[in-house]
């Protein structure tokens, strides 16, 4: 059985495969939809904030740096 730890750990390698892949609006609906819980966690909004810039949105992606 897997524990919440691992869980979160597959869900954030999707969610980094999905940046890789240049999948940006995926990207936001993932971590928003992850963040219910965690969202504090500062390599997320890391992501985020790197997710926004990628789009050309700066104002968002300051926010989330």
């Amino acid at each position: 059985m897997l524990d919440n730890s691992e869980v979160l750990s597959d869900k954030y390698s999707n969610i980094i495969e999905i940046f890789k892949k240049k999948e940006f609006e995926s990207v936001i609906h993932e971590i928003t939809r992850l963040e219910e819980d965690t969202f504090d966690n500062p390599f997320l909004l890391n992501l985020l904030g790197a997710t926004y810039l990628n789009l050309n949105d700066k104002k968002n992606a300051k926010v989330y740096f």
